[in-house]
């Protein structure tokens, strides 16, 4: 949020209140008798974005490639920890991921698949 708004509360999902004694809110706050306003803003993801749920999809499928072949192939192994990391970074920078519940079911299929995989090799 801008640092000239005053929120007083949070309403829900992307739903604020705020106080209109706000910088921005001066001019309006003179003529009227509101205190409160309820501001609302929705997000459009970009759809590079969109890869993201198409990436895990990928890491699944290796992953289950990874457990019907009899050797090593060590490339999904590579491809979660990378999917992984890039998630964590656009988490951390407060982006928005489309499907975001079903990336992170995903993402645990994968790692369970792997890790299924290891156990059978060290066994």
């Amino acid at each position: 949020m801008n640092n000239l708004l005053h929120v007083q509360k949070e309403i829900g999902k992307n739903k604020y209140i705020l106080n209109l004694d706000s910088e921005i809110f001066n001019k309006l706050n003179e003529k009227s008798e509101f205190t409160e306003l309820v501001l609302y803003y929705g997000v459009e993801n970009q759809s590079k974005f969109l890869l993201i749920p198409f990436f895990m999809l990928f890491t699944l499928f290796l992953s289950i490639m990874e457990i019907l072949t009899p050797q090593l192939l060590g490339f999904p192994y590579v491809m979660i920890i990378t999917a992984l990391i890039i998630y964590l970074n656009l988490i951390r920078e407060n982006y928005e991921i489309p499907y975001n519940k079903i990336v992170i079911v995903l993402f645990f299929i994968s790692f369970f698949c792997l890790s299924f995989k290891t156990l059978i090799l060290f066994d």
